[in-house]
């Protein structure tokens, strides 16, 4: 290749479709003259004096028709710009060399952008303490918002600690970057206290440090009313708290601050986030009933309100009560169909009572279990174990004709536990019998005990004539699975 060496060159301005000058209509036409399009802000320079070329300028420049956009520019229809190109990648692979090296964009054989998706948020979960409770629910009135499902929390009856909560796990949210949310429920009647957000922190690296920074449930910006109810957070009132271990450095103390506050501590300012929470509860008096959370968006993110996989595959019991109830003899002979009780005879007698089957008043239970034991030994009667929720009206006196369940109690009956012939093993071993759900005798059975009650009342008879020696006595117990509601 020929080095030309360019002297005094021209210059040249018009627009795109004009004829470019050529040594033969303007001699002369030195190389390495220009001309600009003015209407396309392309420049061309010619090597020959006759051809011309479009000449690379370093700056892409930021006009409508330029390569280049000012930073925050405007965007306008039919702006000029440079097509950035990616590379299909089937298999995930890196395509530098080395670390720092630039690399395009990677796709998949549809078409998508390989990314990393770092989920932010985790399935909700469900929690409570002390007389409160969580389910999962779909109540009607309650159904015109969010996913058809619904977390149905209650905070029960208040003495500091009973409660009921939605869990959020976060994947780490800086604390600083959580801007706002918002979240509806439907509440069975007006309370002191509303559902309030909790906001789980710790420092992430070191896990020994961490707090609860909670929106106060009495807060003046918080709905508490019956019916519908909403909150936006975070507001600009002071009504947030914090709680926690090891957590010097921090000056958020006492009394109330608001959240731009905490985000600007110190401390906080430098945690992160593991969890969010919607609590209901925590008041020391009184009773707090049903609410039904709807929905929830954090970030402008909106959180699905419905049971996750987990909580679907390990739906198990919480806890299972074992409720004892025993009765004792004055030496009593029963006849086929009579009344077990210990009144002897009386007419002044009530139904037997199982207590405190389920943590609530009105609360739901399952009776998955049920068992009888007599001292007497070595004898073999049926008996049966009808059950109610309220004080039968059927005869409950001592060796009285069994008339139960009559229809007086057809509202408050729940069942029959009837157990097999007693085990009659020898003259030295009580006579006994045991009911499941994989035998005979009617188990389980579910039920929800009176509004103001957590009792069970039971009328138990002698299915077959026994004798019921004195100071003997007879034992029943129920295995009590508690279901939240």
């Amino acid at each position: 290749m020929t080095v030309k060496r360019v002297v005094a060159p021209r210059r040249w301005i018009g627009v795109a479709g004009d004829t470019m000058p050529t040594v033969a209509l303007n001699n002369p036409v030195p190389e390495g003259s220009t001309f600009y399009a003015r209407d396309t802000g392309v420049l061309y320079i010619t090597y020959d004096g006759t051809n011309w070329v479009e000449k690379l300028d370093p700056s892409p420049g930021v006009a409508a028709t330029s390569l280049g956009k000012a930073e925050d520019a405007a965007h306008a229809s039919g702006d000029t710009g440079v097509m950035t190109l990616g590379v299909r990648r089937d298999t995930p692979s890196t395509l530098a060399g080395t670390d720092g090296d630039y690399v395009p964009f990677q796709f998949d054989n549809k078409g998508n952008a390989r990314v990393v998706n770092h989920k932010l948020f985790g399935e909700p979960t469900l929690f409570y303490g002390g007389s409160g409770a969580a389910k999962w629910d779909r109540y009607a009135l309650a159904a015109q918002k969010g996913t058809g499902w619904q977390a149905k929390l209650t905070g029960g009856v208040q003495s500091g600690d009973d409660f009921g909560a939605l869990y959020i796990p976060v994947n780490e949210m800086p604390v600083i970057d959580l801007d706002d949310a918002g979240w509806s429920w439907y509440q069975t009647n007006p309370e002191v206290y509303g559902v309030n957000i909790v906001i789980w922190t710790h420092d992430p690296d070191d896990f020994d440090k961490r707090a609860e920074i909670t929106q106060s449930g009495s807060a003046t910006s918080l709905d508490k009313g019956s019916g519908w109810n909403s909150h936006e957070f975070p507001g600009t009132a002071a009504e947030f708290f914090q709680y926690g271990e090891n957590t010097t450095g921090t000056t958020m103390l006492t009394p109330l601050y608001t959240w731009a506050q905490f985000q600007a501590d110190a401390l906080f300012s430098t945690w992160t986030i593991y969890r969010i929470s919607l609590d209901y509860g925590w008041y020391s008096t009184g009773t707090f009933e049903d609410v039904w959370i709807t929905e929830l968006q954090v970030n402008g993110e909106a959180i699905p309100i419905r049971p996750g996989v987990t909580e679907v595959l390990h739906n198990k019991p919480d806890e299972v009560r074992e409720v004892r109830v025993a009765i004792a003899s004055t030496g009593t002979s029963h006849g086929a169909n009579d009344v077990i009780n210990i009144n002897n005879c009386t007419t002044t007698s009530v139904a037997i009572q199982f207590a405190n089957v389920v943590r609530n008043n009105g609360g739901y239970g399952r009776i998955i279990g049920a068992s009888i034991i007599d001292e007497t030994e070595n004898v073999s009667p049926r008996i049966q174990v009808q059950l109610y929720t309220a004080e039968p009206t059927c005869a409950n006196e001592d060796e009285a004709t069994n008339t139960g369940p009559i229809k007086a109690d057809r509202s408050t009956w729940i069942g029959n536990i009837d157990f097999p012939a007693l085990n009659a093993v020898s003259s030295s071993i009580a006579s006994y019998a045991q009911v499941s759900p994989s035998t005979v005798g009617n188990l389980p059975i579910t039920f929800k005990c009176g509004t103001s009650s957590t009792t069970l009342y039971s009328i138990w008879v002698a299915v077959d004539a026994f004798t019921h020696e004195t100071t003997e006595d007879i034992e029943v117990t129920l295995e009590v699975e508690q279901i939240a509601g």
